[in-house]
């Protein structure tokens, strides 16, 4: 949605025998925020902002005339702005060793 903020994973998963019909489509609005991690077994079209990482099959771009396939307009992707103390989600391996988190002050 228009000017939604969200903090968090964002994870879609589909049969691996999906068709391009059937795959998922995660829509990031303009003005909406994601602060985190974005995982799609599928399409994503970001018009809006993601302070985090993408991992999807495929970008897609939404226009009035078409529809593009690995395409981005005006969105911003930047991973230097999430927090050094963003833990993510274990349901993406990142290869890094499991700690336990200390509560901060």
């Amino acid at each position: 949605m228009k000017n939604s903020s969200l903090m968090g994973v964002i994870f879609t998963n589909q049969s691996e025998f999906a068709s391009d019909l059937q795959q998922t489509l995660i829509t990031i609005e303009k003005e909406a925020l994601l602060t985190g991690q974005l995982y799609a077994d599928g399409f994503v079209d970001i018009k809006g902002e993601v302070r985090g990482t993408i991992w999807c099959n495929k970008f897609l771009l939404k226009t009035n005339s078409s529809v593009y396939e690995n395409h981005l307009l005006d969105a911003i992707i930047d991973r230097s702005k999430l927090s050094a103390y963003y833990v993510g989600s274990g349901i993406i391996a990142s290869g890094k060793t499991k700690k336990i988190i200390k509560w901060l002050e």
